[in-house]
């Protein structure tokens, strides 16, 4: 390790986490938006790639970009997460480095691989809004999205609750409804300065259109 690397301010590592179709993704840019914060977005999705042995549909095996030797730093990147934070730290001055793998179980897998997170985010949305979601994009009946659900943030909370990492719970809609103080009540949790600026990408400062506003939920962890 270098001198710069040990003298260098810890990163805290967070994870959103949550499931799909529940605001992952416009949470996290928003975040990322933040001085000093490195949002990675899906990284466990190299794990999923390096596992096959064609990564080109295109070109197949002849692809000069996904190379075997490429999937194998594939594989070996979605492991190791403290390289990626290290790296953020030293070569960008990062102070956060913001995960957003999804599911519980993703995260549950990475703790027990080694990984170090200091802060979560649940990322609630309604049971409504949800199987919506699941019916326009997989064509799931509402039974079967609304057991998913179910399943979902029951593991989550669970999850949370056993690992004792401070977490707080932001309910989506509520982030839609007033994107201005969920970020700001986010960014507390975090410790990262809030601005105004960050929610400037979107223009959703007045709320997001057709979103229904709900109240979060507290902190389940300190």
């Amino acid at each position: 390790m270098d001198p710069e690397s040990r003298t260098a301010p810890p990163v805290s590592s967070v994870g959103i986490v949550s499931t799909a179709y529940s605001g992952t993704t416009l949470v996290s840019i928003v975040l990322g938006r933040a001085r000093g914060v490195l949002f990675t977005s899906e990284v466990f999705q190299l794990r999923t790639k390096g596992k096959k042995t064609v990564g080109c549909k295109a070109c197949g095996p002849s692809c000069s970009f996904w190379t075997p030797e490429f999937l194998e730093l594939c594989r070996e990147s979605s492991r190791r997460y403290d390289r990626i934070v290290d790296r953020a730290r030293t070569l960008l001055g990062s102070t956060h480095v913001i995960f957003k793998e999804g599911g519980w179980n993703a995260y549950d897998t990475h703790l027990r691989e080694g990984n170090r997170f200091d802060r979560f985010i649940l990322l609630v949305k309604c049971p409504q809004a949800y199987a919506y979601s699941c019916f326009v994009h997989q064509d799931l009946p509402v039974t079967v999205a609304l057991e998913k659900y179910s399943r979902e943030y029951r593991g989550a909370l669970d999850f949370v609750a056993r690992t004792r990492i401070p977490t707080t719970v932001v309910h989506f809609d509520a982030f839609a409804e007033e994107p201005a103080s969920q970020t700001r009540r986010i960014c507390e949790h975090l410790g990262i300065p809030y601005a105004a600026e960050l929610l400037d990408l979107f223009d959703v400062g007045e709320g997001l259109e057709g979103q229904v506003g709900r109240e979060p939920l507290d902190v389940v962890a300190a």
